[in-house]
């Protein structure tokens, strides 16, 4: 009997992969304090909406993540100085997410690290080939979601 691979076990070993290069880069540069991808993805969001009002229940929409995993990301963000969080001038309840000034160009440098590593990934493959690959992750995200 053969053993076939596992493709779930394959995509955590190239997200592990990743990962591993990334940190790899950050202790290059003497990096302090290491980003997760969560994290990235709320300062990407932060950036792309700063002059718009955002507070934590939309970063729980936007991103798909529950109010347990969002409320300690950016405590933990807010730590670290990170983002701050001031009251809403329409709702006093409501606190607004920004980012600090300097994580925005520290989310700068992260996303050259990104561009490099997606270069270095994409480097042996076709652009047909990248386009296979997106449409089947898409599948199976589609896949498991049913």
């Amino acid at each position: 009997m053969s053993k076939e691979k596992s493709l779930l076990f394959s995509i955590k070993d190239l997200e592990n992969e990743i990962k591993k290069n990334l940190l790899k880069e950050e202790s290059k540069n003497n990096d302090s304090y290491h980003l997760s991808g969560t994290q990235h993805r709320i300062m990407k969001y932060l950036i792309d909406h700063k002059d718009e009002e955002v507070c934590q229940n939309i970063l729980e929409k936007e991103l798909n993540l529950t109010r347990s995993t969002i409320s300690g990301v950016l405590q933990t963000m807010e730590k670290h100085q990170i983002i701050e969080r001031k009251k809403s001038k329409q709702d006093t309840r409501t606190k607004i997410i920004s980012l600090s000034s300097k994580s925005e160009e520290r989310y700068i440098e992260g996303k050259n690290k990104l561009a490099r590593l997606e270069k270095k990934a994409r480097k042996n493959l076709t652009q047909a080939e990248v386009n296979e690959f997106l449409t089947i992750i898409n599948r199976i995200k589609e896949s498991i979601n049913d």
